[in-house]
């Protein structure tokens, strides 16, 4: 997974693109995978959220987080995918540098634990503060809204990846694009647990799309 925080490390400079010693340092990291007989899995967010994004609402405030991560995933993609002499097919996919690309890691895991259970990132403000209530795990609530928040901005990257495909000659479809979802294995004992089940089921997929 990149560290968004070290690409983009402040919000001035959010309009600047990603931070290009730390992208080349990226690219390195890369190159020394494929020469270990491995391809990466390159994860765009992994629960590294930038400090300066948290201090504007962070996931709840999609006004400011949808615009902030596209902007970092473009920056990214365009360092990782270039068209031209090169050919943007050598970079990504089943036989390239990089195997696909998952824009969010777990992000039900990342919003349970930020905006419900204020244990995550670990503060002292977070650490003190009283339970959420049962409310922030509906879909009204600050988990909900974080969720819808991070699918719009999934469905935004994914329409990037899909145009740089084109842009680059590549066949649709070519850059494989999904969200890693934490792997439940949730059954039933009785009839009486199924609604608790499909509860479960629901905050773990919620309405991503693995395109």
């Amino acid at each position: 997974g990149l560290d968004w925080a070290r690409l983009v490390p402040s919000a001035e400079a959010v309009a600047l693109g990603v931070e290009p010693v730390a992208m080349a340092r990226y690219r390195q990291i890369i190159d020394m995978v494929n020469e270990a007989g491995m391809q990466p899995m390159l994860t765009l967010f992994h629960h590294s959220a930038p400090a300066w994004l948290a201090g504007q609402g962070g996931w709840t405030d999609p006004s400011a987080a949808i615009p902030a991560f596209y902007a970092f995933a473009e920056g990214v993609i365009d360092a990782l995918i270039p068209c031209g002499a090169s050919g943007a097919a050598k970079n990504v996919g089943p036989s390239a540098k990089l195997h696909s690309i998952v824009p969010f890691n777990e992000p039900h895991v990342f919003n349970l634990l930020t905006y419900c259970g204020g244990v995550w990132p670990s503060t002292a403000e977070n650490t003190n503060r009283p339970p959420s209530p049962p409310t922030c795990l509906s879909e009204w609530g600050l988990y909900g809204v974080a969720m819808k928040t991070m699918a719009e901005a999934h469905g935004a990257v994914y329409d990037k990846i899909r145009a740089t495909e084109a842009k680059c000659g590549m066949a649709k479809g070519a850059i494989p694009v999904g969200v890693a979802h934490h792997v439940p294995i949730y059954s039933a004992y009785s009839f009486l647990d199924e609604p608790a089940r499909k509860i479960l089921e629901w905050h773990t997929t919620f309405w991503f799309h693995d395109l």
